[in-house]
């Protein structure tokens, strides 16, 4: 028993510098020919660490990042960070959940059956519990979570400084080498870290200081003004929570973003409100408004599509447009005056209704798994609809999606019988991004194996991959994996030469205040970079097909490119 508890700690050991930040400054990385998967030059300083976490986290892909793909992850790896200790000192004295932060949960009790039950009231007594053990199970692991994030931010809590090493995956999207206490993870992982360096409030960092205090509180589907004056009407309360979080849970607890929230009411408070605090060092994010529809709506030069999704100018005192409540909204017309449909519109309100039809058909959702998403949200409302009117609640707001981004899924269509001429052709799928990344899309057929056992029956075990490809599933991930290079594309293009703290999360940018309106005009400009010209024109043709094998699609007015520069809500 001894000889296996080592074996164990030593192989925890090989694993462990995972899970943390990292107190030095990781190795800067190299640009390479070979695959990324290849590439060990930066990140962790020790050798075998370097060999689990390369520059691409993938293990068949032969994708290669580029200049400014390596550029923009060595200046985000040089970014200092430090723990934010007025959050962790409520986080170690809170012990009742909030947010994404969970206690140790309490044990349901005892079943209890009333004597003389009948057989299914027995029944429904287990079933009940059984869902509570689940429950209970949900939150525990939740839990052990929570304490592992908890237990890292308070060993880091030695007024040292740490750092994120990065890396990408096979599409170049940019993630954090550790596991937890992390700035892509939880509201509550957020709350715990900020910058090292700070920046004096400028009047623009102001703000936009204010504005991100309010959408933490509220959400960001007000205008800016709306957002600018609820900070200015709460300073009461900012201060309130501030200096008594504990006692004052009530004022911040049910916050549309609780923990950073409260980190921003505890900045808030001592830089501007008490003065107590000369540097602001808590980021502030913006992040993008759909940004799949924003790129091929773009990309189409399709005006209606690119004013949902905020690429156009709007007034700061208008609130930006909600794609998703423009869906239940059409989708209501559609059936107004339908007396068979006219009732469902009483489930056409809650824009998480909306949501799956255009988050999902980007990133590859059929209308089954769109379908089963929304009834998942109406099971969490505990509200029972009938098959027919689920399946007619998902047919309006499929269809209203492509009515309100008509080119922007025409184009998805297009990108399928693409993806599909190549993939038949090559048994893989590669492009080039606009940042010259090359992406590599490989995926083969897993290798399943069918058990029998006596407690669970015949159960299938996949043991890997074969080496047979497996062409529908490169299809099928090929227009959500395009669109993800794109938008990653988008924040290499625009930071690649940052020198100011920065993180990124996918389509999210966070940065000290004052270098907010710098870090907008960046992105506006990238943005117009990697969309200019004929985007899946050049497409096809750096893919080898022709127009004969594939009509190319037509583009709108080019001038509506460099609208974006208006944008207000465009990063929002």
């Amino acid at each position: 028993f001894a000889e296996q508890i080592a074996v164990r700690e030593e192989l925890y050991g090989l694993i462990s510098f995972q899970h943390e930040p990292m107190v030095e400054p990781p190795e800067d990385w190299e640009v390479s020919d070979t695959p990324s998967n290849q590439n060990t030059t930066g990140g962790y300083h020790w050798e075998h660490a370097k060999r689990k976490r390369t520059l691409c986290r993938h293990f068949y892909s032969e994708s290669n990042f580029g200049k400014e793909a390596v550029e923009t992850i060595n200046g985000t790896q040089k970014c200092a960070y430090t723990i934010f200790t007025d959050t962790l000192k409520v986080a170690n004295e809170l012990n009742f959940p909030v947010g994404h932060f969970q206690p140790m949960p309490t044990p349901p009790e005892k079943m209890r059956v009333r004597e003389g039950a009948s057989e299914k009231e027995i029944t429904d007594a287990k079933r009940e519990h059984r869902l509570l053990w689940e429950a209970h199970g949900k939150l525990v692991k939740k839990f052990l979570r929570t304490r592992t994030v908890l237990e890292i931010a308070n060993k880091f809590n030695n007024g040292k400084d740490f750092f994120y090493g990065w890396s990408c995956d096979y599409r170049g999207r940019i993630y954090p080498l550790n596991t937890f206490l992390q700035i892509q993870g939880t509201d509550f992982d957020k709350s715990l870290v900020c910058f090292s360096e700070g920046c004096e409030l400028t009047k623009s960092g102001k703000v936009w200081a204010a504005r991100a205090l309010a959408a933490a509180a509220i959400g960001t589907g007000d205008s800016y003004k709306t957002r600018e004056r609820w900070t200015e009407d709460n300073q009461a309360l900012i201060q309130r929570v501030a200096n008594d979080p504990i006692r004052n849970i009530s004022d911040w607890d049910t916050a549309k973003d609780a923990w950073q929230f409260l980190q921003l009411c505890c900045e808030w408070n001592a830089v501007v409100i008490e003065g107590t605090k000369e540097l602001w060092q808590v980021p502030v994010a913006i992040d993008s408004t759909a940004s799949g529809l924003q790129l091929l709506s773009a990309m189409r030069r399709d005006e209606q599509g690119m004013n949902y999704s905020n690429l156009l100018k709007s007034d700061k005192d208008d609130k930006p447009c909600d794609a998703y409540e423009a869906v239940l909204k059409l989708s209501r017309e559609k059936v107004m005056n339908d007396p068979k449909w006219q009732h469902v519109t009483a489930y056409l309100q809650d824009r998480k209704v909306g949501k799956p039809a255009l988050m999902l058909s980007v990133y590859g959702g059929s209308q089954q798994t769109i379908r089963n998403k929304i009834k998942e949200h109406f099971k969490s409302k505990d509200v029972e609809l009938t098959k027919e009117d689920l399946s007619k609640v998902t047919s309006l707001v499929i269809q209203s999606s492509k009515d309100l981004f008509p080119a922007a899924f025409e184009a998805l269509t297009w990108l399928k019988k693409l993806g599909t001429i190549v993939a038949e052709r090559d048994k893989r799928i590669q492009w080039n991004t606009p940042t010259n990344d090359l992406i590599d899309l490989t995926e083969n057929v897993p290798y399943i194996v069918s058990v029998s056992s006596e407690i669970m029956g015949r159960i299938n075990v996949c043991l890997g991959d074969t080496i047979e490809p497996d062409t529908n599933a490169m299809v099928k991930a090929f227009a959500p994996g395009l669109v993800h290079s794109y938008d990653a594309s988008l924040v290499k293009a625009a930071f690649h030469n940052w020198t100011k703290p920065i993180a990124l999360v996918h389509d999210s940018v966070s940065v000290l205040p004052s270098d907010m309106n710098t870090a907008v005009s960046k992105i506006k400009m990238a943005f117009k970079r990697i969309c200019t010209g004929d985007v899946l024109k050049e497409l096809a043709i750096d893919m080898g097909v022709s127009e004969t094998e594939l009509p190319y699609l037509d583009i709108g007015d080019d001038n509506l490119i460099n609208e974006v520069s208006n944008s207000t809500y465009f990063f929002n």
